[in-house]
Order: C-alpha cells, then sequence, then structure tokens
C-alpha cells in the first residue's frame, strides 16, 4: 500500500512569541521539525513525505539544511498557503497529480515531536480498515460550555464522550482530497482534516493516542518539551540513534 505522510510546516506560531517560527525552535539542540520528520521516516509503513513550508523559507529548508539527505522519504519541499488547510489542500493537490496518487494518507503536525512510531502504525491500520482514523486521547478536565456573550456557563458537557484529537491522522487519499474540495467549494474553515471529513458524512475512527503526545505551541510547551528529554537521558539525535 502507498501511503504519504503530509506534514504541515508553514505556520507562523504567533503564541509562541518568537521571531523564529516554532517549528524551526530548538528542543533539546535540533529542531522541533526534525523529530516529527525522525518519526515518519522511521515509520515502514510510511512511503514517502510532502514537507510543507513557508515560501521564504524553501530555499534554505531545501539547500543549506539538505533536508532530503537527512530525511530520504522527503519526496517533495513544497509552499505552504496561508492557513494550515491552505497547505493540505496544496499537499493533496500536489499528490493527486502523482502516479501513482497515494492509497493513504497520514497528516502530522510539524510541532508535535513526541508522537511514538507505534501510534502512526495503529491510526494506519484504522484507516485502512474504515478510511478515516485519528489519534485522540479521554479528555480530564471538566469541559464548560460558555455563553460568549456574557461568559457565564451554559452548560457542562458529559466528560465520557469528549476526546481530544491530535494527529497523525490518516485517510484514505480519495476521501480527504474530496473532502478538501468540497469545503474550498464552500468557503468552510474547519479546526482539522478530520473534521472537514465530517462534513461529507464519512465516519472517523478514534484511536488512543498519548497525553506525552502534545503540540508544542507556547513557551511553556517547549519548557516541558526540554524537560521531558532531560529526564529520558537527553534527545536521540546525539547518540545516533535516530537519523
Amino acid at each position: 500500500m502507498n501511503i504519504c505522510a503530509i506534514v504541515p510546516a508553514a505556520g507562523a506560531g504567533r503564541r509562541m512569541q518568537s521571531e523564529k517560527r516554532k517549528q524551526f525552535l530548538l528542543l533539546a539542540g535540533v529542531p522541533i521539525l526534525y523529530y516529527s520528520l525522525a518519526v515518519l521516516s522511521e515509520c515502514d509503513r510510511i512511503s514517502s513525505i510532502v514537507l510543507m513550508v513557508p515560501k521564504e523559507d524553501l530555499a534554505y529548508m531545501t539547500e543549506q539544511e539538505k533536508i532530503t539527505q537527512r530525511f530520504p522519504k522527503i519526496q517533495a519541499v513544497l509552499v505552504g498557503g496561508k492557513e494550515r488547510q491552505d497547505t493540505v489542500y496544496a499537499a493533496l493537490d500536489y499528490l493527486s497529480r502523482a502516479c501513482p496518487a497515494p492509497d493513504l494518507v497520514v497528516v502530522h503536525d510539524a510541532v508535535r515531536p513526541f508522537a511514538e512510531k507505534e501510534c502512526f502504525a495503529d491510526v494506519i491500520s484504522a484507516a485502512s480498515r474504515t478510511g478515516a482514523a485519528i489519534a485522540a486521547v479521554p479528555v480530564q478536565d471538566t469541559i464548560k460550555q460558555a455563553d460568549v456573550g456574557t461568559m457565564f456557563v451554559r452548560n457542562t458537557e458529559p466528560r465520557e464522550s469528549l476526546w481530544a484529537a491530535q494527529t497523525p491522522q490518516c485517510f484514505s487519499f480519495p476521501v480527504l482530497w474530496a473532502a478538501h474540495q468540497e469545503a474550498r467549494r464552500y468557503g468552510f474553515k474547519g479546526t482539522d482534516d478530520a473534521e472537514l471529513v465530517e462534513k461529507t458524512g464519512i465516519r472517523v475512527s478514534l484511536v488512543m493516542g498519548s497525553y506525552d503526545n502534545i503540540k508544542i505551541t507556547t513557551p511553556t510547551d517547549l519548557e516541558w518539551g526540554n524537560y521531558r528529554i532531560q529526564s529520558k537521558g537527553g534527545n536521540q539525535f546525539e547518540s545516533g540513534n535516530r537519523l
């Protein structure tokens, strides 16, 4: 089965409050992006990777960094869009013209460096059966729905049915491509790729993720990430255990 991973790494990361884009910030001395690329490269079932970057960073990624030499599964480094949804759409458009087009597509955030290979394998296996699957974890906090106008609690949601979505997310290529095309046609903006697929009427299955699989979006997240790596003996790039 031909499985391609899309890594959207074109975001600005404004909540990080840094001049450098968050995917290029160092986590234990290594760009955050590299952790995501490394685990994707180590997944035997993933055939190729399409990396989406900002236009102004394209030359840096393809020439100075020689990233395709470090991560040979990278099939293409392309310019992303204004928003994450535009970026994934551009990657899918590229893949729609590939020969052959992939059977499945995995979408994984550039700034989720702690996703494990087993999670990718589980999500891919589920999507192979159902056509759409995502990693997620049960919500641990009590969730209040607020009246935005008054900031009073409107309702307390039943926690048993609430899950926090993560990546990786995996879909049949025709399913995800059709969902993105329909969303663009009607001007719909979703919070993740799974929401676009849900809008087409296709059910998305949940696969247990990990509470460690955080998305690094704030300085506090970066501090936690550094602590986690140090507590486990340092990053594996320096020891030669990763690509």
